[in-house]
């Protein structure tokens, strides 16, 4: 490759390196204000995720061309952007527990809240709960009669479904902090159309106290009339 070629590659690389510099320091940045779930900077952190996985690819991009100085700046990112994530979320494993009794909970009903008997009578309250049609206001409502029914227990509650946001939203966030309970399952990234689909915003969780753990979530075939999510593999302690 000539001089001039080589020249102009290294231009192409610096500018792109620039931009994505002020994209990634941008949006970290702003992962530190509160958003109202109206506004655009909740519809950018619906995809932090996403934005997770790119920092690290820039990084990684950056060392890799000698820019040092640009490599750390995408890694002192991702480090913030892994820090608010991880504060709500798992993001590549589940948390499991080593011993058990295991249960398989199967998405059988297209209420917002569905509270089923459980298979072991009187050890803990199973709730199904699908907010993915509903518009904010009623998902606000939703998780705080959700909260209230969850203190109102005596049993351990384990919750599990298409909650329509993510657990860094502030609702999800708020409803956590209010019962104590725990995300399980990691990231799955999946929509009514595709078993996976790398821009959906990841919406599908299992929630519980500190007993439980999440073997698997098997992702099944969508079906014609709506979303057919999962079958949740737990493991009660």
């Amino acid at each position: 490759m000539g001089y001039l070629s080589q020249r102009k590659k290294s231009e192409r690389q610096q500018l792109f390196l620039k931009i994505m510099v002020i994209a990634c320091g941008l949006y970290s940045f702003l992962l530190f204000f509160n958003s109202t779930d109206f506004s655009f900077l909740a519809m950018l952190k619906n995809y932090l995720f996403q934005a997770y996985v790119i920092t690290f690819v820039l990084a990684v991009y950056a060392f890799s061309l000698t820019r040092w100085a640009t490599g750390v700046f995408f890694l002192v990112c991702f480090l913030v952007q892994y820090g608010y994530l991880s504060a709500s979320a798992n993001i590549f494993l589940n948390n499991k527990i080593e011993q058990g009794t295991s249960i398989v909970l199967d998405k059988n009903s297209a209420s917002p809240i569905t509270v089923m008997p459980s298979p072991q009578v009187n050890k803990y309250t199973i709730v199904n709960v699908d907010f993915s049609k509903m518009p904010f206001r009623k998902r606000q409502q939703a998780f705080s009669k959700l909260g209230e029914f969850v203190s109102q227990q005596d049993i351990p509650v384990i919750i599990y479904g298409d909650w329509g946001e993510t657990p860094w939203s502030r609702n999800f966030k708020s409803f956590m902090n209010h019962t104590g309970l725990q995300v399980k399952n990691k990231i799955k990234l999946f929509s009514c159309d595709y078993l996976f689909n790398p821009l959906a915003v990841p919406t599908f969780y299992v929630l519980a106290f500190a007993n439980v753990g999440v073997d698997d979530v098997e992702i099944v075939a969508p079906q014609e009339k709506g979303c057919a999510f999962a079958v949740s593999k737990l493991k009660v302690r």
